[in-house]
C-alpha cells in the first residue's frame, strides 16, 4: 500500500540490465529481450527543481520533450492549461512550445517539446516557472471565458490516452 501524501523515492537506471540479478546467466531469449528494450530506450532525466514533481526530459531523437505527469484531477489541469493558453503562457520560454498531453491512470501529463541542444538542467528553471503559473491557474475559481472555452477544446483534440 502507497501513501499517496508521500513523495516517492526513485531509482532512475539508464538501461534495463537491472533485471538481471548479478551472477546470473539468464537463458539466450532473456538476454536477447534486454537487449531490444535498451535498444528501445529514449535517454530521460528527472528535472530537479523546487516545487517540481514527475517531470521527466526526454530525448525523442529529433526532438526533446518534457513530460510532466500532474496530480491533480485531469479536469482541472486542463482548465488551467486552457487558462494559460489563452493567455499565451502555454511554454516553457523560448525554444519551447507546448506539443499536447497524454492520459495515463487518470492522471493528465502535459508535453512540451523542446530545443534538442539545450541540456535537460537548463530546463529545470523553465519548469519550475511554469509550474508556479499552473499552479496560479489552478487556484482560480471561475467560469472560463470565451476564449478559455476555444483553448480548452483545442487541447482536448491534441490529447490521447495510454494504456
Amino acid at each position: 500500500v502507497l501513501d499517496a501524501s508521500a513523495l516517492l523515492e526513485i531509482t532512475v537506471h539508464q538501461d534495463f540490465n537491472w533485471w538481471i540479478p548479478e551472477n546470473a546467466t539468464p537463458a539466450a531469449d532473456v538476454t536477447a529481450t534486454v537487449e531490444r528494450a535498451n535498444q528501445a530506450i529514449m535517454p530521460s532525466a528527472r528535472i530537479e527543481a523546487d516545487g517540481v514533481v514527475a517531470a521527466w526530459w526526454v530525448d525523442a531523437g529529433d526532438k526533446a520533450h518534457i513530460r510532466w505527469v500532474r496530480p491533480e484531477s485531469e479536469d482541472d489541469v486542463m482548465l488551467a492549461l486552457a487558462r494559460l493558453h489563452a493567455a499565451g503562457d502555454l511554454n516553457l520560454g523560448e525554444g519551447s512550445r507546448y506539443a499536447g498531453s497524454f492520459r495515463t491512470h487518470g492522471l493528465l501529463v502535459p508535453v512540451f517539446d523542446l530545443d534538442p541542444e539545450m541540456h535537460p538542467t537548463e530546463w529545470a528553471a523553465p519548469t519550475k516557472e511554469f509550474g508556479e503559473k499552473l499552479g496560479e491557474a489552478l487556484a482560480v475559481d471561475a467560469p472560463l471565458t470565451a476564449a478559455q472555452l476555444r483553448s480548452r477544446d483545442g487541447l482536448r483534440g491534441r490529447q490521447v490516452t495510454l494504456r
